[in-house]
């Protein structure tokens, strides 16, 4: 019988279910953007230069990046989570100074060419923290003394 890899058992344990409605749900977005904004003058679909064609880019950067941190071992990101955590929070004091003002909130970092929230990075770098640090204490939710 033939060894199981552990690329095929990573494959294996993914929700097939949650990454088939999240596609739907992109793709479904995707079309609602471009039908918003459709114009017969120029009917590509692929057009870069209009909304739906930067959003196509995004939704390859980030299918890109979803797959890159599914691949990552988890012990990535358990070993930085509270390094990461500090770069969220310098992101937050960063945009407390520099950031520019969008809509009446000063909640964008401009990097480049583009528009950061860091509010957004912030979210995920808390919970990898506090994960690891209800981890490493072994606290229990269910039990009233821990909680």
């Amino acid at each position: 019988m033939m060894e199981e890899t552990d690329d095929q058992s990573l494959f294996k344990n993914l929700d097939w279910g949650i990454i088939v409605a999240y596609l739907a749900l992109v793709i479904f977005g995707w079309f609602s953007i471009y039908s918003a904004v459709y114009d017969p003058e120029s009917p590509e679909i692929l057009d870069l230069s209009r909304n739906y064609g930067k959003q196509l880019l995004w939704i390859g950067v980030s299918l890109t990046a979803g797959t890159g941190i599914i691949i990552l071992d988890s012990g990535f990101f358990s070993s930085f989570s509270y390094a990461l955590y500090g770069v969220g929070i310098l992101l937050l004091v960063t945009t407390l100074f520099f950031g520019i003002e969008v809509a009446g909130a000063k909640s964008w970092l401009s990097v480049g060419g583009f528009a950061l929230q860091s509010s957004e990075i912030a979210k995920f770098t808390t919970a990898l923290a506090l994960v690891k640090y209800l981890n490493r204490y072994e606290v229990q939710l269910t039990n009233p003394v821990h909680v």
